[in-house]
């Protein structure tokens, strides 16, 4: 047994050409990172697109609100705070918004 030689190559690299000539092999690795991360944090993304899409109805909602309530003399500044309780809160957060602003908090 000690007269066996063991071949190990030193000669295997991967040099900057290699990985520029071959996109494949970077879109392979994206794709690979993108599932780790997807299945690492599913549960965290679900929560933060339930969070987008509530926010982005919350706009909507106040943006009708301005333009028919507007008529009432009855308007709400369109920011993220705002779009972000409306969303969260639905109805009862745009009821929440205008009690603040009736009382001048706002």
């Amino acid at each position: 047994m000690d007269n066996m030689i063991y071949y190990i190559p030193y000669d295997i690299h991967i040099s900057p050409d290699t990985i520029k000539s071959n996109p494949w092999m970077i879109g392979a690795c994206v794709i690979v990172l993108v599932l780790v991360f997807i299945i690492i944090f599913k549960t965290s993304l679900k929560l933060i697109f339930k969070i987008l899409i509530n926010t982005a109805v919350g706009f909507v909602l106040l943006y009708l609100l301005n333009i028919f309530g507007g008529a009432f003399g009855i308007s709400l500044g369109i920011n993220w705070i705002n779009a972000i309780i409306a969303g969260v809160l639905g109805l009862p957060g745009i009821a929440l918004l205008l009690i603040l602003r009736w009382m001048g908090i706002m």
